[in-house]
């Protein structure tokens, strides 16, 4: 559902350095009842698809951060869903090695507050020189 450009994920064909230096998780929504498609970055920050292009980009984050459970919620007027994007870090009290894998979950939570069935992707890219 989502291109992956320059022959590989982020990477510059021609000078193999990677081009998205950060990692990037986008929303697309559609209806085909309604005739309306929306891609969205999870973020304010510019985010570049190629030397031409940008993806557009949500207008306000509402972050709310505790551990081991962070979540942000988008507002954007333009987007006709509400989104909360949590994510989880592993926890498990009194276990400090299992406490501390450097890993993360993310789970998309989709409210459509409108009379149409729609179509959501979640994506997300990493730059290959951190994957």
């Amino acid at each position: 559902d989502w291109l992956v450009d320059n022959e590989g994920p982020g990477l510059c064909e021609i000078c193999k350095r990677s081009i998205k230096e950060e990692m990037v998780l986008a929303v697309k929504a559609s209806s085909a009842e309604n005739g309306w498609e929306v891609a969205k970055a999870l973020t304010t920050k510019t985010v570049r698809l190629s030397e031409h292009e940008l993806l557009p980009t949500v207008d306000e984050l509402v972050y709310r951060g505790g551990f081991p459970v962070s979540s942000m919620q988008v507002a954007d007027r333009s987007f006709p869903l509400n989104l909360t994007l949590f994510a989880y870090s592993p926890f498990s009290p009194f276990d400090v090695a299992m406490s501390s894998i450097p890993s993360i979950a993310f789970e998309l939570l989709v409210d459509n507050p409108t009379r149409s069935a729609c179509n959501v992707t979640f994506g997300l890219t990493l730059p290959l020189l951190a994957e």
